[in-house]
């Protein structure tokens, strides 16, 4: 097992390749913590339940750095800083799972303790903004077996494809989440885009009872698209002449109806899965 650093800005650092010489013992992942809510009211017993959320998860790396030289340890040592450096967070994926990447800060000030060329330390993290792990790759990417993240755990079965996520002049169709979490616009990345000609253009989610309408139209050229809370007409805000309708994507087959349109017509869906 390896582990593999992700900056923000697209750097990738596979951590065992012999630049960096840091090897992994132990990968542990908590469950989720859980902010449970309630009430009481006098003279009933119990709680009144009022639902829960998500917390933060907490992560757990065991390594050891195996310096080529007694002379170069202190520079690959301090090279260990240098990857786990969290003023930003950055993604962390580990080989067993190498579909999916955890967002993650460092919390734990830590140090390596030397015998001759190899150094132990234990990295504490915990999981920045949402307490999931995402694919590493989207729906828009080429579903190749091995490559562009895409591996067999991931949710999909042998068969699936990625051309499911790009709709051409059909009106109803299905948008699978392989996913264990529903992707909500309003806390994840989740971009649908529109090209052709359309009057009062209608998105219905039937699976979740969501609905999206633009009272403008649009014409064969102009592409109108939904990117989370924003809604661009040829990358002009058109917000105000919707219904202020989000879309999201519960977990399994989401039911999709459109209306309104006028001819020709193109829809895809990009996002991301998460998982617990």
């Amino acid at each position: 097992m390896f582990l593999t650093i992700e900056t923000l800005e697209g750097q990738t650092y596979k951590l065992d390749d012999d630049k960096y010489r840091i090897h992994t013992l132990d990968f542990k992942v908590s469950s989720p913590e859980y902010n449970h809510q309630s009430d009481n009211i006098e003279g009933r017993d119990g709680q009144i339940d009022l639902g829960s959320s998500y917390k933060k998860r907490k992560l757990t790396a065991e390594l050891y750095l195996k310096a080529s030289s007694m002379a170069s340890y202190a520079l690959y040592r301090d090279q260990v800083f240098k990857l786990f450096k969290s003023k930003k967070a950055f993604y962390i994926t580990e080989s067993r799972t190498p579909w999916k990447r955890w967002l993650v800060k460092v919390t734990n000030s830590f140090e390596l303790d030397q015998t001759r060329i190899y150094g132990v330390f234990t990295v504490e993290m915990e999981t920045s903004g949402l307490p999931y792990v995402e694919s590493r790759a989207t729906t828009q990417q080429p579903l190749v077996w091995m490559d562009n993240g895409w591996f067999w755990g991931a949710g999909i079965s042998w068969g699936d494809g990625m051309d499911q996520y790009n709709v051409v002049n059909d009106t109803e169709f299905v948008i699978p989440n392989y996913g264990d979490v529903v992707v909500d616009p309003r806390q994840m990345g989740l971009v649908i885009r529109f090209n052709g000609a359309s009057s009062n253009l209608t998105l219905t989610n039937l699976t979740t009872g969501e609905t999206f309408v633009y009272y403008g139209t649009t014409g064969a050229s102009d592409t109108l698209v939904l990117d989370g809370v924003r809604v661009l007409k040829n990358d002009i805000s058109v917000v105000r002449q919707t219904n202020y309708g989000l879309l999201t994507m519960a977990i399994g087959n989401n039911d999709f109806l459109v209306e309104g349109v006028l001819g020709n017509f193109t829809l895809s869906f990009e996002f991301r899965f998460y998982y617990l």
